[in-house]
């Protein structure tokens, strides 16, 4: 079973609600949760958030939505992720960050595709990295749960709190991969995910003219326009 887990909290540091923030027609957890269960290739989809009381309103959005909810620890997100994956009795699993309001149904599917076609430790297309040529935020994770234990098992400090940073510490240990960003909307410089207000503000210069089914394409030819 291949499954995509989202996870996500009010509680951010560097802004805080920001799930439940508007990002043009819509709050932001709206956008990740309608725009990820687009995507063909996942055969489940499960929010991974925290037992705190504040994040009861995006349990209440995921089921709104028809989306399983899993509730965990709320400072360790690497256990959280865990658990949820457990929960769910999943083989291959999908991380979809929520701070990647614009993220492409295609592209989960796409990173999916060459996971099971290669067969790597790991695979990714969510951020510019070894010369794939994506935005950052429009892509996904995908590693099996054997994987995601051994990690679990020797992850330390700020390892714990950004699930796959072990890996990426440790490359050498790994089989990595990633694919080509489709010409049509390669773009290595765009940012499209949300950390600070700051980011929220320059997506809202173009996130109204968008829809919850947007394709990349259109996305990034919104980005260009407004941030040039």
């Amino acid at each position: 079973m291949i499954t995509g887990i989202i996870q996500a909290r009010m509680g951010s540091r560097r802004l805080p609600g920001k799930m439940t923030r508007m990002l043009g027609n819509y709050p932001v957890i709206q956008w990740v949760l309608e725009r990820a269960r687009q995507a063909q290739m996942l055969d489940c989809l499960v929010l991974a958030t925290t037992k705190l009381s504040e994040d009861d309103c995006l349990k209440d959005a995921a089921s709104e939505l028809g989306v399983a909810s899993f509730r965990g620890d709320a400072d360790d997100v690497l256990k959280r992720f865990v658990d949820a994956a457990l929960q769910q009795e999943t083989t291959v699993i999908v991380r979809i960050c929520a701070d990647n309001p614009f993220v492409a149904p295609s592209e989960i599917d796409r990173i999916i595709r060459l996971y099971l076609e290669e067969a790597p430790d790991y695979a990714f297309n969510h951020v510019p990295r070894l010369g794939n040529n994506y935005p950052d935020g429009l892509g996904a994770e995908v590693l099996s749960l054997g994987l995601l234990e051994r990690i679990d098992a020797s992850a330390s400090g700020n390892e714990r709190e950004h699930v796959t940073l072990h890996i990426w510490n440790h490359p050498e240990k790994f089989v990595i991969r990633t694919v080509q960003c489709p010409a049509a909307f390669a773009d290595p410089s765009v940012k499209l995910d949300v950390d600070t207000a700051e980011d929220l503000a320059l997506l809202n210069r173009f996130a109204q003219s968008l829809s919850l089914t947007s394709p990349p394409a259109e996305i990034l030819a919104k980005a260009r326009q407004s941030l040039s």
